[in-house]
């Protein structure tokens, strides 16, 4: 690991990384929450309808990143020389936020369009664990930088 990438160890940088995991702590929460939210509304929003419709546009997006973060981190493990903190840590941010905005999509599109069944049921469960897991990848990915240990077996195995 580049410890020039690496922020000194001090208090200041103990109040931002606990800043940084205050977040994804905080998006895992509203996943849980989600589970309790009613799922069927009594009048169709059609604005509840536009923004749950680009749940398709927005889908893959996380994914991608998920699947680049991995990439680096798996080059990392190969190539010293090829890990660099500031990507991992800009992807694995880009990807909580927008497996947000995926999840928040979808959701809508669930409770506004009526969906129901086992599959869209097991498809908004496989959505929150899928928040849940990219969030918890996160906080044990920074809490590592802050302790200037590389990824370990359970990080790979979130990530994956």
């Amino acid at each position: 690991m580049d410890n020039n990438d690496l922020p000194p160890n001090d208090k200041k940088w103990n109040l931002y990384s606990s800043k940084k995991i205050f977040l994804p702590t905080i998006l895992i929460l509203l996943y849980l929450t989600i589970l309790f939210v009613p799922i069927s509304l009594e009048q169709e929003s059609h604005l509840l309808v536009f923004f749950g419709r680009f749940h398709p546009l927005v889908l893959h997006f996380p994914i991608v990143l998920i699947l680049i973060t991995t990439g680096f981190i798996l080059m990392g493990f190969f190539n010293p020389n090829f890990n660099k903190p500031i990507i991992i840590r800009s992807l694995l941010w880009a990807s909580v936020f927008f497996s947000f905005i995926t999840i928040v999509a979808g959701f809508l599109l669930f409770i506004a369009e009526a969906y129901s069944g086992d599959m869209v049921n097991n498809h908004l469960d496989g959505a929150l664990i899928t928040g849940i897991s990219i969030s918890v990848c996160l906080i044990i990915y920074e809490s590592n930088l802050h302790q200037k240990l590389k990824g370990g077996f359970v990080f790979t195995c979130f990530l994956d």
